[in-house]
């Protein structure tokens, strides 16, 4: 069973690597089988109980879209805190109007059995409006 640090250490890197490593580096700290709940601050539409297969295939369909390859993600860090695994990054990009943007997100992992149980994700949907999540 991962440790805390482990999570926090190959979220960060996966993160750093793009919208497919973050992907990959999510689902391999998923329960086989499972599902976590996700949420937005403020709420979104896809707020709610995922399992790791629509992760999987939301993820890989929204972070492979040509929307997605106009983004890049920044100063990736992590931290430990108890239970949770904090993870923040500037999404830095242009969105399909043009308009460039820097947006600042702050996803909040919170880690049961050496597994991903929940994320709270805090960023300004508005402000990104088409980019990758």
């Amino acid at each position: 069973m991962p440790t805390h640090d482990q999570i926090a250490d190959g979220l960060r890197a996966g993160f750093a690597a793009g919208p497919a490593g973050s992907v990959a580096a999510v689902h391999a700290f998923l329960r086989d089988g499972g599902s976590f709940e996700v949420r937005h601050v403020p709420p979104a539409p896809d707020d709610g109980t995922v399992s790791k297969e629509q992760f999987l295939a939301h993820g890989t369909r929204h972070n492979g879209s040509s929307d997605a390859a106009a983004f890049r993600w920044e100063d990736v860090r992590t931290e430990v805190d108890g239970d949770e695994v904090l993870l923040t990054y500037v999404l830095v990009g242009a969105r399909s109007d043009g308009e460039h943007v820097r947006v600042h997100a702050r996803l909040v992992w919170t880690i049961e059995d050496g597994c991903i149980a929940r994320l709270v994700v805090y960023v300004d949907r508005a402000a990104l409006q088409d980019a990758p999540g």
